[in-house]
């Protein structure tokens, strides 16, 4: 009589039990083992987080449209852009795409990707755009490297054709009146940039030297709030209200204090 050793028993039922292990994984919904399936994607509009235009400084200069857009997790990726200009209009779509399940388990993990863009049909350098990305409007300005541009002092609204326009560091008489300002520091500029998309539209503030009569006043701290309108200050029957301040911050670049300009308006009371 012939007994099956240990080993022998091992090698006699290996295989059938592999062929289960299989009948298992495969046969049963064909789990792992049937063709691969490929998700059905879905378009979707990216979150825009800023938008910005970027001129090289190499001649002849091109133009680059620099949009910052969110993943909202883990399972989106970036699926594609689109451009087209109309004038000084540029419209845009963003697109991220996700698989189709809604029951696909994804990290909430929100991800950042910059999309750059070329522009057709020539960018001047320092101009303000229009640039509607995602059916959001945003006004963009061009900026290249080692170029200061100024934004435009009426960008706001209309303003009092009486207002002054202080230059930092020059003392301004004020027509009409025995009162001189003079812009002498901007210590906070927290306003959101233009290209960027802010919960709070933030603040800026300029202190003015005032002069009445030939004498020195004092100073006076004025506050913008996100760019339009401030609280007003009195002083001997003169008020005084700061209208804007320029130039008016871009992420792009840092202002130095001596480039600020303030538009205020002077009245009687």
């Amino acid at each position: 009589m012939q007994y099956l050793t240990r080993p022998q028993f091992q090698n006699k039922f290996a295989l059938p039990a592999v062929l289960l292990g299989l009948f298992l994984v495969c046969g049963v919904g064909l789990l792992a083992c049937g063709p691969a399936v490929t998700p059905v994607m879905v378009e979707k509009p990216a979150p825009i987080e800023s938008v910005s235009i970027e001129v090289s400084a190499a001649e002849p200069s091109v133009a680059d449209l620099v949009v910052e857009s969110g993943l909202p997790n883990s399972c989106y990726t970036f699926g594609h852009y689109s451009v087209s200009r109309e004038g000084d209009t540029f419209r845009v779509e963003i697109v991220n795409l996700i698989p189709d399940d809604p029951m696909l388990a994804c990290a909430e993990v929100y991800g950042m990707i910059t999309t750059r863009i070329p522009l057709e049909g020539g960018v001047d350098t320092c101009k303000f755009y229009d640039v509607v990305v995602n059916d959001a409007p945003y006004s963009v300005q061009a900026i290249a490297p080692n170029v200061r541009c100024k934004g435009p002092l009426e960008d706001y609204g209309q303003l009092p054709e009486d207002s002054v326009v202080l230059a930092f560091g020059e003392k301004t008489p004020i027509a009409g009146t025995d009162l001189a300002l003079t812009l002498i520091d901007v210590p906070e500029d927290s306003r959101c940039p233009r290209d960027v998309l802010c919960v709070w539209a933030g603040r800026a503030t300029a202190v003015l030297g005032v002069e009445l009569d030939g004498k020195d006043r004092g100073e006076l701290s004025l506050t913008v709030e996100g760019g339009a309108g401030s609280v007003s200050e009195t002083i001997e029957g003169y008020t005084i209200k700061l209208l804007q301040l320029e130039p008016y911050p871009v992420s792009t670049g840092q202002i130095l204090v001596e480039e600020y300009e303030a538009r205020v308006s002077v009245t009687v009371k």
